[in-house]
């Protein structure tokens, strides 16, 4: 399994409601971001390539133009401009073009600000990340070491499985997957 990434930049300004510095963030300001995307995948044994490096790029300036010297706040289904919400935006406007997506990170190097998106799907739920997130409710409320019983993950992993090997086989795109 290898994890390949590429980086882009972009430049935007956007104003932002907040508890603390208020005055200054309701500003319209801007800044300079650095997104990091990752795909994750075996290499195809035709191509030597996990995903082409061309095609990658293609999908990242397609994210970058619509982000690149933008007012944020005008980006449709952007919402509030923030780190989460941008790297969110960014998933979204790749996860169709970019099998094997795994992370998507965006920082605000200047103010050493960071913050990475892993999606939804299944490896997603199966990593543990879920926990925090109230839309899977069944991961919060399973028993942990500390009350005596066994950890869930193994139970966990055999719920999701077939939805895993689906999401691997389909959603990666290459050919050597053996189809079920």
């Amino acid at each position: 399994m290898f994890e390949l990434s590429k980086q882009f930049r972009f430049e935007a300004a956007h104003t932002l409601e907040r508890r603390v510095d208020t005055e200054s963030s309701r500003r319209v300001h801007g800044h300079s971001y650095r997104a990091k995307v990752t795909v994750r995948g075996s290499v195809d044994a035709k191509s030597g390539m996990v995903i082409d490096l061309a095609l990658f790029e293609r999908a990242l300036c397609d994210a970058r133009n619509g982000l690149d010297h933008r007012l944020l706040d005008d980006v449709p289904d952007l919402g509030p401009s923030t780190l989460e919400n941008l790297s969110a935006w960014i998933w979204r406007r790749l996860e169709a073009k970019c099998p094997g997506l795994c992370k998507v990170a965006v920082y605000r190097d200047s103010e050493g600000d960071a913050c990475t998106y892993y999606g939804t799907g299944p490896l997603w739920r199966a990593s543990g990340l879920a926990e925090n997130q109230g839309d899977y409710r069944e991961a919060q409320q399973a028993p942990r070491k500390s009350d005596g019983v066994a950890s869930p993950v193994s139970e966990i992993v055999k719920q999701i499985l077939p939805e895993i090997l689906s999401e691997v086989r389909n959603g990666i795109g290459h050919d050597r997957w053996p189809k079920p």
